[in-house]
């Protein structure tokens, strides 16, 4: 479901089932990675990248590390920090 509401742009719908998602499965890198994506579509950046950092280190794969870095950077961007947001865009260089 997450997916669908991501590709057909309802960040709304995607934040409300995300966060509930994150609630019922915190140890999964998913649902962080989507409600941080929501956030970010909603500038939201501070939120996008508490989400989007804990969400991080559950990931156990490159194609997702990748993504994480990526969101990150955005989101470290939205709130004028370019330094680290060079960083992770760096990191998913390495991927």
């Amino acid at each position: 479901m997450l997916f669908t509401e991501n590709i057909i742009n309802q960040y709304d719908s995607l934040l409300f089932y995300g966060e509930k998602a994150v609630n019922l499965f915190n140890d999964q890198p998913l649902p962080y990675l989507y409600t941080g994506i929501a956030y970010l579509q909603k500038k939201e950046y501070s939120l996008a990248l508490k989400t989007l950092e804990k969400g991080f280190q559950y990931t156990t794969n490159k194609e997702l590390s990748l993504q994480y870095c990526i969101f990150i950077a955005e989101a470290y961007n939205g709130l004028q920090n370019h330094n680290k947001s060079f960083e992770f865009y760096e990191k998913a260089l390495s991927f």
